[in-house]
């Protein structure tokens, strides 16, 4: 019976209880007198006591309405207290919050755009976690990521994202390797230097060069998880690999590595995006986050 007690109608019982009538109880919060007689009579109800005595038209605390005035006056300040606290901490800029991104992309877009946001907000903590899409869009489900930038739209139900940027795509090859005259043929025949498995880049600048319909090529010399490793073998002249401009831009510069021959139909651009679990619950700290990215 206990466990169904109204917290409302307990606060009503201790102003009633402080009160020298129920019309000043009634006005302090906000309430008729009728309300605050059938808030009073409700909570005698669960708490199965007597609260008050009524003579006539006048009420007076019984033994157990002290003493239950004693012990819950206190305790619901401190419940109060507690709640204003949680509401003023989801409401202010401070706490942490989880990001997760590919690397390289986060030291190139990312790490520009995090001493304004944190001069902004001093109190305000943040976690980064370096992984491939798909692991990132895992820990996003489960919650061990607040946010999540993938270098391709999320695929898991669950998960929501907005466009954050377009990254130019370029095919690298080292200086040497002979590549003139390139068709669809030669070009699958390259030895090709491939991000391991999941090969968003390779594949959005394939179809961008020979028409979406193109089937990529699959064959790697080499599978590696780095987009870094990836340009290095590019220089020692391992093979051809699809990089981002800005990783690939002073390599170019300095004739560590040539573009292929090859232009693209149109500009080989691959989508970014930022991602949160469908439905999260928003605090004010993850809303700045969100929309300091998305800005």
């Amino acid at each position: 019976m206990l466990n169904s007690v109204n917290l409302e109608r307990l606060q009503t019982f201790v102003v009633a209880a402080r009160s020298s009538t129920f019309a000043e109880a009634a006005k302090l919060r906000g309430v008729s007198v009728s309300a605050v007689s059938q808030q009073v009579r409700a909570l005698e109800g669960e708490v199965g006591l007597a609260l008050f005595e009524r003579i006539g038209r006048r009420v007076r605390l019984t033994d157990e309405g002290r003493s239950l005035l004693d012990t819950a006056a206190v305790h619901l300040s401190a419940i109060f207290d507690a709640i204003g606290e949680v509401g003023a901490r989801r409401s202010s800029l401070r706490g942490l919050v989880t990001l997760g991104t590919p690397r390289t992309f986060g030291h190139e877009w990312l790490e520009p755009r995090l001493p304004k946001l944190l001069a902004r907000a001093p109190q305000l903590r943040l976690s980064l976690r370096f992984e491939v899409p798909s692991l990132l869009e895992r820990a996003l489900l489960d919650g061990a990521l607040d946010l999540a930038i993938f270098a391709r739209p999320p695929e898991l139900p669950g998960i929501e994202g907005r466009l954050l940027t377009r990254e130019t795509l370029v095919a690298v090859a080292p200086p040497k390797l002979p590549c003139r005259d390139l068709d669809e043929a030669a070009a699958r025949a390259l030895p090709w230097v491939t991000f391991a498995s999941d090969r968003p880049m390779h594949d959005t600048w394939w179809r961008a060069t020979f028409g979406r319909n193109s089937k990529p090529a699959t064959e790697a010399v080499v599978q590696v998880p780095s987009l870094e490793f990836q340009l290095a073998l590019v220089k020692r002249g391992v093979g051809v690999a699809v990089l981002p401009d800005y990783l690939v831009r002073t390599s170019l510069q300095r004739n560590e590595v040539k573009e292929l021959p090859l232009q693209p139909g149109k500009p080989a651009r691959n989508a970014i995006f930022l991602a949160w679990r469908r439905g999260t619950v928003t605090s004010a700290r993850f809303e700045a986050v969100r929309d300091a990215l998305l800005k």
